[in-house]
């Protein structure tokens, strides 16, 4: 995954304009965008290892990990599409030609955000 920086918010700007190629590509991450992509990869690394660690937890119980495994495919599911709501483009549409330079801020916010939540939702179920 590209890094990128959380923005302001994590509701997109669906009131930019949409713009030309030339004037929203950028080739390098700025400075912002590489601190939220740390903060991205460090939120997804703790994710992964609260999941593995209700896993290592639960290993002797099939049916619970079984259940476990069907919800976070399902919810991995879920965040791709939430995304694709918040920051819908018809096919074949950049996203940062239409949300402009913000683009990666805001997702890479959203997408941390929905981390950080999962991360509390799967705490509750570590064993004490």
């Amino acid at each position: 995954m590209r890094p990128y920086a959380p923005a302001r918010s994590a509701t997109p700007r669906r009131h930019l304009s949409r713009r030309s190629a030339a004037s929203s590509t950028r080739p390098e991450p700025n400075g912002d965008e590489r601190q939220a992509g740390k903060k991205l990869e460090k939120t997804e690394a703790e994710l992964n290892k609260v999941y593995k660690q209700v896993l290592q937890q639960r290993a002797d119980d099939a049916e619970f990990t079984a259940v476990l495994k069907e919800g976070q495919r399902a919810w991995l599911k879920f965040v791709e599409l939430h995304l694709r709501m918040l920051f819908f483009v018809k096919e074949g549409e950049n996203p940062r030609e239409v949300y402009g330079s913000v683009y990666p801020l805001e997702f890479a916010e959203a997408k941390t955000k929905l981390f950080a939540t999962r991360i509390a939702q799967l705490r509750d179920l570590v064993l004490d």
